[in-house]
């Protein structure tokens, strides 16, 4: 369980797009920690790539880890924006495909 996770049980937020975001980064923790060989990513939602690369990206370019978050923070303000204007389009217009 990321702590990402533990912070949306906690508050029980019950925020679809939250929930969604969480399953994302979960995705991404897992590839890191679980997949040693690196051959996994194909398997999972398309979005944890993009993600991992972002967040992967964002630690190269920083010095300190506040400096990380600081510059994470916009990233992941619009991936919950992004993930919510998703679910609202389904709700409106589902495609039949699960998010």
């Amino acid at each position: 369980m990321t702590t990402f996770q533990r912070i949306l049980d906690v508050y029980s937020v019950g925020d679809p797009a939250l929930e969604f975001m969480g399953t994302i980064i979960v995705g991404a923790v897992d590839h890191v920690l679980q997949d040693e060989l690196r051959t996994q990513l194909e398997a999972r939602d398309p979005l944890v790539g993009g993600v991992l690369a972002i967040a992967e990206g964002t630690m190269l370019i920083s010095t300190t880890d506040n400096e990380c978050l600081a510059k994470s923070l916009p990233i992941y303000e619009a991936l919950y924006a992004r993930l919510k204007a998703q679910l609202e389009i389904e709700r409106v217009v589902p495609s039949g495909i699960p998010p």
